[in-house]
């Protein structure tokens, strides 16, 4: 009897801890509010080309990080040897911002990023990661619409594009800001 007396007062030290630790409540994890954001876009044909082809031409990938941003483009389907530029651009108005002549369509890069011109690799591929710790810029230069990454040629014609999902809805007028620093996406 003794050693059940002692099982049961032992059983019940243990319970009482977890319950209390489930009836108090937790703080909200760090790891949740300081996560990365990751937006992606697949590439596609631009122009003259998109009449013909439904290839992908590639992906970007876009990481909205607290203190550092990362922009990483895998194009293929190029001319080798060839100089392509690319740019991350932000929508000017509302609409698919790589459709041939949309208003949303903005020529100017989005100038968190160094952009520098690359060279198609012998099967015609190109990879690069940016990296910055100014993204996204200011609400004052910040239109608030959706992020797109295209792929130009030395000459400056759009030949792939691709809107990065996740960052922001296109819809008429600034689309509305999330909380965080900065208005993040």
């Amino acid at each position: 009897m003794t050693k059940s007396l002692a099982l049961l007062a032992a059983a019940s030290l243990a319970v009482v801890p977890a319950a209390a630790l489930a009836a108090s409540p937790r703080p909200e994890s760090k790891s949740q509010t300081n996560r990365a954001k990751t937006y992606k876009a697949t590439l596609q044909a631009v122009g003259a080309d998109a009449a013909y082809t439904k290839k992908k031409f590639g992906r970007a990938q876009l990481v909205d990080g607290k203190k550092n941003n990362k922009v990483t483009i895998h194009a293929r389907g190029l001319t080798p040897g060839a100089t392509y530029l690319w740019h991350v651009h932000q929508a000017d108005a509302a609409g698919d911002p790589c459709a041939v002549g949309s208003a949303a369509a903005n020529p100017a890069p989005y100038m968190a990023f160094d952009y520098k011109p690359v060279k198609a690799n012998a099967a015609g591929n190109f990879n690069r990661t940016l990296k910055s710790k100014t993204f996204p810029l200011p609400p004052a230069q910040d239109t608030g619409r959706v992020y797109y990454v295209n792929v130009h040629l030395a000459d400056g014609t759009v030949i792939a594009c691709g809107v990065l999902k996740g960052s922001r809805k296109a819809a008429s007028g600034p689309a509305k800001r999330t909380g965080g620093k900065g208005g993040r996406p």
